[in-house]
């Protein structure tokens, strides 16, 4: 009777084992699963912050065309060039060329730059500069 006893306390020991093991591999299974899942979300999140700022950014591009155009700068060159740093503070910088603008002072581009900046409540993390390409 003896052996029947050590022969079922084996028996159960071994399925309680591998009762235990098959559990383990599901969790650690779940978990993979989850942390996939949760990766995948946060990746989905900072897609739709990059295409917030690409679209704040086309408009920004847009509307400095416009106000150059309305000031009589009309096909004026524009290019924003953009730089986000490992905080995710963003650096903007709009460069401008038109002959006018190269046939101007000092002094009268920086007023010209005062009067284009812009962007103000995109983001407290933004920061806009404008230069101007001259052509000697």
């Amino acid at each position: 009777m003896r052996k029947t006893g050590i022969r079922r306390l084996r028996e159960m020991l071994g399925s309680t084992m591998a009762f235990v093991a098959v559990t383990g591999i599901l969790v650690v299974m779940i978990a993979f699963c989850v942390t996939g899942t949760v990766i995948s979300q946060s990746d989905m999140g900072m897609q739709e912050v990059e295409n917030y700022y690409r679209e704040q950014e086309r408009v920004l591009l847009q509307n400095t065309r416009e106000q150059l155009r309305e000031m009589g700068y009309t096909n004026c060159g524009v290019t924003l060039t953009r730089v986000v740093d490992a905080e995710g503070n963003r650096e903007y910088t709009f460069t401008i060329h038109h002959g006018k603008i190269d046939k101007m002072s000092d002094t009268e581009r920086d007023e010209l730059a005062k009067l284009l900046a812009c962007g103000e409540g995109i983001d407290e993390n933004c920061t806009f500069y404008h230069e101007f390409l001259l052509y000697d």
